[in-house]
């Protein structure tokens, strides 16, 4: 049905609600999304993520994020 340029529909969301979350440094995006059920399980994959780049990177992981990196979440 329309009604001033407007569609109204219903019915009901088939399949999972899910979240993302991604790492930014300095306003950029770094790495993959991450999706999960709930902001615990993308802030888990975010922190093993971040650990990698710290065992991979050593003493240069401090000098290229110094402030580390920030975890945006959304629905």
């Amino acid at each position: 049905m329309t009604k001033f340029g407007l569609e109204i529909v219903s019915g009901e969301i088939i399949g999972d609600i899910y979240r993302t979350g991604q790492l930014f440094n300095d306003g950029r995006p770094q790495g993959p999304r991450f999706n999960g059920d709930n902001d615990a399980d993308i802030r888990q994959q975010a922190q093993a993520y971040a650990d990698r780049l710290k065992s991979q990177y050593g003493p240069e992981y401090a000098r290229l994020y110094p402030q580390g990196m920030e975890l945006r979440i959304w629905d």
